[in-house]
């Protein structure tokens, strides 16, 4: 998303979302935060589906494990 999105916005809208997360809420907070709106248009949808269903992250190796590989 880089590329596609000033990465300060990406960072305000993640570690603040909008509240009542919609493609709409999260839309008008990067709308806010002055982003384009082909930046909006392709990145909303993105943004609000990881906000609804967040994957889990990978497992984490341990230093042992790593090590044997």
């Amino acid at each position: 998303m880089e590329n596609l999105l000033t990465p300060d916005y990406l960072r305000r809208v993640a570690w603040r979302p909008p509240s009542g997360i919609t493609e709409e809420t999260v839309a008008a907070e990067l709308r806010a935060l002055g982003a384009r709106e082909w930046q909006i248009g392709v990145v909303a949808p993105l943004l609000t589906d990881a906000f609804l269903n967040p994957r889990p992250l990978p497992a984490k190796e341990t230093k042992a494990a790593a090590a044997t590989e």
